[in-house]
């Protein structure tokens, strides 16, 4: 583990090392955009896709960051990019801020904010759940706080102590989550998941949340559409929680109405600049794994024991993020519970422009990390799927058999 922990570092002051400015004084711009996308998938639903579904009543999106400081409205640019692509031109004027206790101790709280989007386009809401994280971890920052005085920072070169920030304030966050602070961390996010299932737009107020400790999962669930989307350690995270919802699950009876739910929900989880197998280093194996066909096949033989009918798993990662992976099938079969059904598709986008000098070419590896939501070719495959012409003309397509 010691190794593991040497080795993130390094990763880290290496991503932030190479400062934007660095960068554009050492490469030259270069007018064509040469970015890649190739897209190797198994099946797909968009947003669209569900909005135009007469068959679903509710859409709801649920996105989690990643390291890092957060405060409620950072996905902003993510919700507004998305809107536009969709259609969505009513945002309702007073979104809802749920607080999310720490059940362990007082060491801060999370928070929800959920907002409501309507168009003439669609006869259903979009409703967009962001839940912030950060607020638990900033508590056990404070341990640094020292190393961010200004008697120490006048020391520092301009470049170093940038690196030293970053690290000080992101870089601890796979620490914090990897040690003591991960059950606080999926405590709240299941607190946050069992809201946005269990509740309608009319059904939130804002202010401090009541524990969820049962998910009281409407007889509607069926018909809504649930989309989760996360950013970097935020996909550690969600996979997480839908391995603890079935540990928890599995304990039921097979006869018990929210496992029946349950069972019969699709998930579909965009991982932008995903990290699950950088996070899996050092940890232990799900308790089921390597039984796919078993649990997920119409005919498997404990097909009636799956938690979740299908999670849906699109990984995008930029080779030149060097922070994100992608998802072989082999490892989601090994390193993924076979109870929540598993699918993985990849998306290996170039979202860094590769600039060139004198025959050395280079990404600014810091913007290839963070600009997932930034990018048109992400929202337009998130919103309309395969079929948006922006994917057809930019990305290559391999499907999956």
């Amino acid at each position: 583990m010691k190794n593991f922990f040497l080795l993130f570092f390094l990763i880290l002051t290496s991503c932030s090392g190479i400062s934007k400015g660095v960068t554009e004084a050492i490469l030259e711009y270069n007018p064509k955009d040469n970015r890649r996308c190739l897209i190797t998938i198994d099946k797909m639903k968009s947003l669209k896709d569900s909005l135009n579904d007469k068959n679903i009543k509710e859409v709801k999106v649920f996105y989690i960051h990643g390291i890092g400081e957060h405060e409620p409205g950072h996905s902003l640019e993510l919700l507004y990019n998305l809107s536009q692509k969709l259609g969505f031109n009513t945002l309702a004027r007073n979104h809802k801020d749920i607080k999310i206790p720490n059940i362990y101790n007082d060491n801060g709280h999370s928070n929800l904010r959920v907002y409501k989007l309507k168009s003439p386009l669609y006869d259903k809401n979009l409703i967009f759940y962001e839940f912030t994280w950060s607020g638990i971890s900033a508590k056990y920052k404070k341990i640094l706080s020292y190393d961010n005085t200004a008697n120490l920072e006048s020391h520092r070169a301009n470049v170093n102590k940038g690196i030293k920030k970053f690290i000080n304030s992101s870089g601890s966050d796979p620490l914090i989550y990897l040690g003591k602070g991960r059950q606080e961390i999926l405590s709240s996010t299941l607190q946050a998941m069992c809201i946005m299932l269990k509740s309608n737009w009319d059904d939130l107020k804002s202010g401090p949340a009541q524990e969820c400790s049962e998910i009281k999962i409407k007889d509607t669930i069926q018909d809504n559409k649930h989309v989760l989307i996360s950013h970097s350690l935020g996909s550690t995270i969600m996979i997480d929680a839908l391995q603890k919802t079935v540990g928890d699950m599995q304990k039921r009876s097979p006869n018990d109405t929210v496992r029946k739910k349950l069972k019969s929900i699709k998930f579909d989880l965009f991982m932008l600049s995903n990290q699950l197998p950088l996070m899996q280093v050092g940890r232990d194996l799900p308790k089921v794994s390597n039984q796919y066909n078993n649990y997920c096949k119409i005919n498997g033989k404990n097909y009636n024991d799956r938690i979740i009918e299908t999670t849906n798993i699109y990984a995008f990662s930029d080779p030149n993020d060097i922070l994100s992976y992608s998802l072989p099938t082999k490892f989601i079969d090994k390193y993924v519970d076979s109870r929540i059904c598993p699918v993985p598709s990849n998306i290996y986008i170039n979202i860094s422009e590769t600039k060139g000098f004198l025959g050395i070419s280079g990404a600014n590896p810091l913007e290839a990390h963070l600009n997932y939501d930034k990018d048109d070719r992400v929202i337009s495959f998130i919103a309309n799927g395969l079929s948006d012409p922006l994917i057809q003309e930019r990305c290559s397509i391999i499907n999956l058999d």
